[in-house]
């Protein structure tokens, strides 16, 4: 998601932060901020310093380790980035975030038996929404079903069902 999000972002200032490199579909004229949402001191200071009009969150460290450990870090380094940062957000969630429900789905649909990532991302989407209110500021939450293209992990399930095809 960060690199297509950036390529339609491309003529805008950016800063992006990454625990590596973005590769060539950065656009060189923006900043890199090499480091992870656990250094919230940096992270404060990079973004007073830059004062950015609005922050879009697409990290979820481990996946596809659904874990209660992994949810618990994600939440509290969401939650950090939250406290964070002071103007409109976006983050992303996830289709887990519905639970078992079948068919059309819709975003006013409660979520039914929900498992732990998917309760975690929702969590966080509640938090966010009151939190960013209190503030008077936006906040946006989207929730993208399956996401696949070019970058994509290749031990996720479609890069793998595709390298299984075509090796016979």
């Amino acid at each position: 998601l960060g690199r297509a999000v950036c390529a339609a972002l491309k003529g805008h200032d950016l800063r992006v932060l990454t625990r590596g490199t973005a590769g060539a579909y950065f656009d060189p004229k923006n900043q890199l901020w090499v480091g992870d949402l656990a250094n919230t001191n940096r992270l404060g200071r990079l973004l007073v310093e830059f004062r950015p009009e609005v922050c879009i969150h697409l990290a979820w460290e481990g996946l596809p380790d659904y874990s209660a450990a992994a949810c618990r870090v994600n939440y509290d380094l969401t939650a950090g980035l939250y406290e964070t940062i002071d103007c409109r957000f976006v983050g992303v969630g996830s289709c887990f975030e519905y639970g078992d429900l079948k068919g059309c789905v819709k975003e006013d649909m409660a979520p039914k038996q929900l498992g732990l990532f998917g309760a975690t991302k929702y969590a966080l989407r509640l938090y966010g929404e009151r939190l960013f209110a209190q503030r008077g500021r936006e906040f946006l939450w989207v929730r993208p079903f399956f996401v696949y293209g070019p970058g994509q992990r290749q031990d996720s399930l479609l890069p793998m069902a595709y390298a299984a095809f075509k090796a016979g």
